[in-house]
Formats: structure tokens, sequence, C-alpha cells
């Protein structure tokens, strides 16, 4: 048997639960789990019906996790379960409070997706790749992906990238033509450009060192 020792009120509005010789000193309970187990009147339980408090209230706070979490900021699907798996509830925990969201649809990945798009990522000035990288590792569909970046074309690329080489030009220390081009090259594919902009945007900087020579793919 689980004695009940004493129950107080948090900041947060859950309760903290006292039990006698219990591994934890205290257990944060849920208003709801609170009125739904008559936690209030009780002194003791048994250990069948604490277990089923137990997991019980801890898929309450998952849920309560997971919409404090959303309240202050939108995430993915993969990023809130990410954030609760943090927070150390169990994977039925987890999937009850997924289920809830999910059923009330407190999650637009394509809202997401598109604000981030026409946002953060195009005041960043990223490559139509990296953006979409970025997405991808947000967890979200590559339908999606696919649709938030298709209107992005080559001029706003090419300008984006061109931003970014004279940037890269302003620090190197050389004169060789050919040196030069190797380093703006190498900085515009690590930022996710395509090699047909690349070209263009090297071409452009390199015209003042002289005749352009070809471009072989490697």
């Amino acid at each position: 048997m689980y004695k009940i020792l004493k129950i107080t009120k948090k900041l947060n509005g859950n309760f903290n639960l006292y039990i006698k010789d219990y591994k934890d000193e205290k257990l944060e309970v849920h208003l709801e789990t609170l009125y739904s187990y008559g936690l209030l009147s009780k002194k003791e339980m048994d250990e069948k019906e604490f277990e089923e408090m137990m997991l019980e209230n801890e898929k309450k706070l998952a849920k309560q996790k997971a919409l404090k979490t959303l309240s202050m900021a939108n995430k993915t699907k993969k990023e809130l379960i990410l954030k609760l798996k943090q927070s150390k509830f169990s994977t039925e925990a987890i999937d009850y409070a997924m289920t809830f969201v999910d059923r009330y649809d407190f999650i637009d990945e394509e809202n997401i997706a598109k604000t981030l798009v026409e946002g953060k990522y195009s005041k960043k000035r990223y490559s139509k790749r990296a953006m979409m990288s970025k997405l991808r590792q947000k967890g979200i569909r590559s339908d999606v992906i696919g649709d938030s970046v298709k209107d992005i074309g080559d001029d706003e690329e090419f300008e984006n990238a061109m931003y970014f080489a004279q940037k890269k030009l302003r620090t190197i220390r050389d004169d060789d033509k050919y040196k030069v081009r190797n380093k703006l090259m190498s900085a515009l594919s690590y930022r996710g450009f395509s090699y047909d902009i690349i070209k263009r945007v090297s071409e452009h900087i390199l015209k003042d060192f002289g005749e352009e020579d070809e471009y072989y793919d490697v």
C-alpha cells in the first residue's frame, strides 16, 4: 500500500503528491489526475491503483508539456517528440500527447515550412538546397518541402550566391585567379548552391581578373 502524506499546490497549477517511503520525495500530479482518482480524500492506494494512476498522470503531464511547448514556439512533430523525450516522458505518454496534438491539428507543418522559407531562411540568404536540408532535419515531409521552395528561382539563387561570394572574396588574400576561383566555388558549394549558379557567380566575380577559362565538372 502507498500512504499519502500530503498534497501541496505548485505555481504551475499542478500539485505535489507526497507518498510515504516512496523512492521520490514527491510526485508532480496533474489537476485532472487529482480529481479523477480522488486524491484529496484518499489516505492510501494499493499498488495496482497507484501504478495505473502514475501512467495516466504521466500522459496528462506529457500532453500539458506538449501544449505549453507549442504555445511558446512553432514546432514540427519531430521537434516536439524530441522535446518530450528530453523531459524523460515514456513512449506511451509521448504517443498519448502526440495523438491529442494530431487530433486537434495543433501543428501545421505546411505553415511552418512556408514561414521559415519566406522569413528566417530568406533573410539569411540560404540556398534552396540548404533550405530543403534544414526542413528535412526538422522532420517535414518531402512533398511539403517541395511546395515551400517551388517559387525560388535562379535569379534569387544567383543574388544570394553573389552575396556570399562577395563576402568570401573580401577574406581571400591571393592574386591567383585560379586559387580565388577554387576558394569561391568551394565556399558556395558548401552553402548548397548548384554548380550552374556557382559557375555564373564565379564568372561574374572574376571578370576583372581577365578572360575566363572554361569550367569543367570534376
